[in-house]
């Protein structure tokens, strides 16, 4: 048990700056004593669980690490625990239309300028 011992920016697939200051936000406050870390026991209970799921979608132990989507309810969670508001949801929006953009357009998605951040509010005030 290492309590002053905290892992930032492991996660790999992730919207990484916003990711890693939420990581932050919860290691320090947890530090400072204005959050508390689960027990232990739920702590390895939520490894064993999430191992286990992770065997059942015959995920490779090395890539253990990747979250992509996943990342959204990862980052609500440490927040919630610190009793703070989720990330906006514009930036799922932004994630998930990136996405979009990798997967179809691989060779130019890079090359072409993100739309003002006020596109992403109104993607995701519509879903």
């Amino acid at each position: 048990s290492l309590p002053s011992i905290a892992f930032i920016g492991i996660p790999a697939k992730v919207v990484p700056f916003p990711q890693f200051e939420v990581q932050a936000q919860f290691a320090g406050m947890v530090w400072s004593g204005r959050a508390k870390l689960p027990t232990e026991e739920e702590m390895a209970a939520a490894v064993e669980a999430e191992e286990a799921a992770k065997r059942r979608m015959g995920v490779p132990t090395k890539y253990y690490h990747v979250q992509g989507a996943a990342m959204f309810e990862y980052n609500d969670m440490l927040l919630a625990q610190c009793g703070l508001d989720p990330l906006p949801s514009w930036r799922r929006a932004m994630f998930e239309e990136s996405q979009f953009n990798k997967k179809n357009f691989p060779d130019s998605y890079r090359d072409a300028p993100l739309p003002p951040r006020q596109h992403y509010e109104e993607l995701s005030a519509a879903a």
